[in-house]
């Protein structure tokens, strides 16, 4: 009895690692719905400090167009920081799950006169 609860337990962690080596699609659309023209876009795994470098570049992301992105980790969870140039705000949020993401949309809030996002 204790030996099949065991190889069950077993079968239910090599099952749960497996599911965790398969590559996960990552893909997700950034769209600027504000006025302002997006000029940088980090994003990188929780499980690093590191943020590394600015994704678009030397490109920005006008107002009212969008930039696929596709992080090449193996994980699901992420930081975004996003920066804007004709204005000093930023958006951040930590552990976003961009395993079928799909989409997030930035948009200023006039009335709280802040950056935010909304996912899609």
């Amino acid at each position: 009895m204790k030996t099949s609860r065991m190889w069950a337990a077993a079968g239910c962690l090599l099952a749960g690692l497996s599911a965790s080596v398969e590559a996960q699609d990552t893909t997700f659309t950034l769209v600027n719905n504000t006025e302002f023209t997006v000029r940088s876009v980090y994003i990188w795994p929780v499980t690093t400090d590191y943020r590394g470098p600015d994704r678009l570049g030397t490109d920005y992301i006008p107002s009212g167009r969008s930039h696929t992105f596709r992080p090449l980790d193996d994980e699901c969870r992420y930081n975004i920081r996003v920066t804007l140039t004709d204005s000093n705000d930023e958006f951040r949020t930590n552990g976003v799950d961009l395993c079928g993401l799909g989409k997030l949309t930035l948009y200023y809030d006039y009335e709280e006169r802040d950056l935010r996002a909304s996912v899609d």
